[in-house]
């Protein structure tokens, strides 16, 4: 990796708060431009990356997901050829982070719209399979019989409308992050530590969901996050690949 921002502070990685913050006091009044008047353009420029780093550095949060991506990165760099890759995060207020890694480029939380529309045409694809299985399943055991809603293969059927629409999700998510329908709106759905959701995380993520509003949350949350996002600790991140 050519460039971190503990490079861009001349600190070592994973250096403490007060090693950060000293390092940015005294590179910030050293590429000061009322202090480089003579090399202004040069100054504002390094002026702007010690800026940068420390705005993501001395925020714990931000600093612990910088962290974690620095870290995948480094371990996989073999494997994906990315010894020459640069990680930058562009963190803004907690709402934008831009992460360059070996899995291309995100914009975490993706926007509400994507992932509205990545939500809507999922559940038609869902909906779509599920009419079809039970449609199935009746004509093979019930036939032309109309059975009471008493009925105990009434009450079985009734939780499986939910059962396929989690095995759906729960492949891709677990396969390559991306349903059909994510893809198309260039979503993918990702860990705390940008990996792929475990199966719990899927259940729970799918759980969540099917409970209704969750979406809305992300217009209360200042990182628009939804529940889905908070109770499965994953997010749905647009992937441009």
């Amino acid at each position: 990796m050519d460039n971190t921002y503990y490079k861009d502070l001349e600190i070592s990685n994973g250096a403490s708060a007060q090693v950060i913050k000293g390092a940015y006091k005294a590179l910030s009044q050293k590429w000061h431009p009322d202090k480089n008047l003579n090399n202004k353009f040069e100054a504002e420029k390094k002026f702007k990356t010690v800026q940068e780093a420390y705005d993501v550095l001395s925020d714990p949060i931000k600093k612990a997901t910088y962290d974690s991506k620095l870290k995948i990165n480094n371990d996989d760099k073999n494997e994906f050829n990315s010894s020459n890759t640069k990680l930058q995060s562009d963190v803004t207020d907690g709402d934008n982070h831009k992460l360059e890694t070996e899995l291309g480029k995100y914009n975490i939380p993706a926007k509400i719209r994507l992932r509205f529309l990545a939500m809507v045409y999922d559940g038609l694809i869902i909906l779509f399979l599920t009419t079809l299985i039970v449609f199935i399943i009746e004509v093979v055991f019930i036939g032309d019989e109309v059975l009471p809603t008493d009925h105990i293969l009434t009450q079985v059927l009734k939780p499986f409308w939910f059962i396929p629409g989690f095995f759906y999700l729960a492949y891709y998510w677990r396969k390559n992050g991306q349903t059909p329908s994510m893809k198309v709106w260039k979503v993918k759905l990702v860990n705390q530590q940008g990996q792929l959701a475990s199966l719990p995380q899927a259940l729970i993520r799918y759980i969540t969901a099917i409970l209704g509003f969750g979406l809305l949350w992300a217009f209360f949350n200042k990182n628009r996050a939804s529940l889905q996002d908070v109770f499965s600790k994953t997010t749905l991140v647009s992937s441009e690949e």
